[in-house]
C-alpha cells in the first residue's frame, strides 16, 4: 500500500480481510497487474486524486469466495473465476445512463478512491462482475482491464477501419495491445515506435508491419517514405508530453489522433493552429465502458489477442518494489503480483 506520499515509497503489511455489504462481493485474487498509473503512484508522480493510506492496484483476477445478498441475484456464484471493472460508479448519473460509466460524476476508481486489488482479497460491487471462460487463464485474465481500455480507444473512440494505416506511440503493455487490436480491426499498415529494442522485437512479433526506435529515427519521415502520406489513425500511449506533438504531426490532414497516456502536468507547448487547419480530430480516451470488458474477454478467448508475451515477469506480491523498480528502468513490460496461496500460486506448489 501507498501510506506517504513519498517517491518510491511503498509498505507491505497485514490488513482485516473486508467486510462486503449486500451489493458486493468478496474475491480472493489470483493475479494483478502493475500499470503505469501504479508506478506514477509509487514514484508519486500522478496526477489523479488519490487517497491515503491506500492498498493500489486496479488489474486483476480472482475467484468470488462470497456474495452479498443483494449481489446473489446477478448470475454469479462462489467459486466464479473472474474480473471486476475498475472503477465503482453511480449508475445512474446522465453518463451512466448513456452506458459511459468511465465519464460519471460519481466515478471512483479502485486503487485511488478504494482499496485496490495488491492484496489476498478484495471486494467489490457484484455489479461490476465479468466471468470469465475456461479458455482464459487467471494470469492472462488480469490484463483483461489494460485490453478493455484498448477495446475502448480502437473501437469505440477511434473507430479503426480496414485499410486504415495506423502509428502508435509507444511499445509497453497498452501500445503492444493496441497494435494487435487494430490489426484485428483490419488496418493495412502498423508503425509502433519506441525507444527500446526489446519491445520493438516483441512488437514485430505481435504483428506491427514496421518499427523505428525514436532514439535513432525519425518516425514522421519514415512513415512518410513507407506509404507516401501520414497516418490516418495515430495512438499516443507513453503520457511523454514530447510524444504528443510528434503524434499529431504523425497524422494526416483529416486524420485522428487518439490520447492515452496520462500526463502529470499540463502540456506547455500545443500547436492548436495547425490542428485546426488540418482539420485534425484529437480524441481523448479514459479507461473504458461495461461493453468493453464483453468484447475484451471474448477476443481473449477467441486467442485473437496474444497476452501471454506481453507478461515478461510474474512475482510473488511481496516482491512489488522489484517490480516497480523493473518497469522505471524499462526492463519489463508487464509485471504481475501472485498473492501467497493464490489459486496460481497453489496450482504451481502441486505441480
Amino acid at each position: 500500500m501507498k501510506t506517504r506520499w513519498e517517491p518510491e515509497l511503498i509498505e507491505v503489511g497485514d490488513v482485516e480481510i473486508p467486510k462486503i455489504s449486500d451489493d458486493e462481493v468478496l474475491i480472493k485474487v489470483a493475479a494483478s497487474g502493475i500499470c503505469g498509473t501504479d508506478l506514477e503512484i509509487y514514484e508519486a508522480t500522478v496526477p489523479l486524486p488519490i487517497t491515503l493510506p491506500r492498498i493500489i492496484g486496479h488489474e486483476f483476477s480472482g475467484i468470488i469466495v462470497k456474495i452479498g445478498k443483494e449481489a446473489s441475484t446477478l448470475n454469479i456464484n462462489v467459486g466464479d473465476r473472474v474480473v471486476s471493472e475498475s472503477g465503482i460508479v453511480c449508475r445512474r448519473c446522465q453518463f451512466c445512463k448513456m452506458g459511459k460509466h468511465n465519464l460519471c460524476l460519481d466515478r471512483k476508481p479502485i486503487g485511488f478512491a478504494v482499496d485496490g486489488a495488491f492484496t489476498e482479497y478484495i471486494k467489490v460491487p457484484g455489479i461490476n462482475i465479468h466471468r470469465l471462460p475456461n479458455s482464459v487463464s487467471l494470469e492472462e485474465a488480469a490484463l483483461v482491464e489494460p485490453m478493455a481500455v484498448g477495446v475502448h480507444s480502437v473501437i469505440e473512440r477511434a473507430q479503426v477501419a480496414a485499410g486504415d494505416t495506423v502509428a502508435i506511440v509507444g511499445a509497453g503493455s497498452i501500445g503492444l495491445i493496441l497494435l494487435q487490436l487494430v490489426k484485428v480491426s483490419g488496418a493495412s499498415i502498423i508503425l509502433q515506435m519506441d525507444t527500446e529494442e526489446d519491445r520493438l522485437k516483441l512488437a514485430r512479433k505481435l504483428g506491427a508491419d514496421y518499427t523505428v526506435n525514436v532514439k535513432k529515427d525519425n518516425p514522421v519521415e519514415k512513415f512518410k517514405q513507407l506509404t507516401g502520406n501520414y497516418a490516418d489513425v495515430v495512438f499516443e500511449a507513453t503520457g511523454n508530453p514530447s510524444a504528443v506533438n510528434q503524434a499529431i504531426t504523425l497524422t494526416r490532414k483529416g486524420g485522428k489522433t487518439a490520447l492515452l497516456g496520462i500526463h502529470p502536468k499540463p502540456l506547455e507547448r500545443f500547436d492548436v493552429t495547425h490542428i485546426v487547419q488540418n482539420e485534425k480530430t484529437i480524441l481523448g480516451c479514459w479507461t473504458h465502458s461495461s461493453s468493453t470488458w464483453d468484447r475484451a474477454i471474448s477476443l481473449l478467448s477467441s486467442s485473437k489477442i496474444k497476452i501471454r508475451p506481453i507478461i515478461t515477469h510474474i512475482l510473488p506480491l511481496e516482491q512489488a518494489e522489484y517490480g516497480f523498480h523493473l518497469l522505471k528502468k524499462r526492463e519489463a513490460v508487464k509485471v504481475l503480483l501472485i498473492p501467497p496461496c493464490s489459486d496460481i500460486e497453489l496450482q504451481k506448489r502441486n505441480n
